[in-house]
């Protein structure tokens, strides 16, 4: 999904991301809510382990560390593809419920 930094565009003009360019289809179809949804999954998912790894008992202090760094890596990573793909985003930090 390159369309939000201005470097993508549909040669087919029936393709959602055609139909999106012009004017024919809203931004509320899957292809635009599926990635939205699945990288703030992501997020919410990273917050929980964030929230949670320094609770578990009988892991080592090193393996702790180690663990809290790689799920802010990726929840970092979350972000970036959001804020590439969409520009305008929310920054969560707090663990949320699930909500389907």
């Amino acid at each position: 999904m390159e369309y939000a930094t201005g470097k993508a565009f549909s040669q087919n003009t029936m393709a959602d991301l055609g139909k999106y360019e012009t004017d024919i289809e809203s931004g509320d179809r899957l292809y635009f809510l599926n990635p939205w949804n699945n990288w703030y999954n992501g997020v919410r998912n990273c917050n929980n382990s964030i929230e949670l790894i320094p609770k578990v008992v009988g892991l080592p202090a090193a393996d702790k560390a180690r663990l809290l760094g790689e799920v802010r890596t990726l929840r970092a990573s979350y972000y970036f593809c959001l804020v590439r793909s969409f520009v305008y985003v929310f920054f969560i930090v707090a663990k949320l419920p699930y909500l389907p």
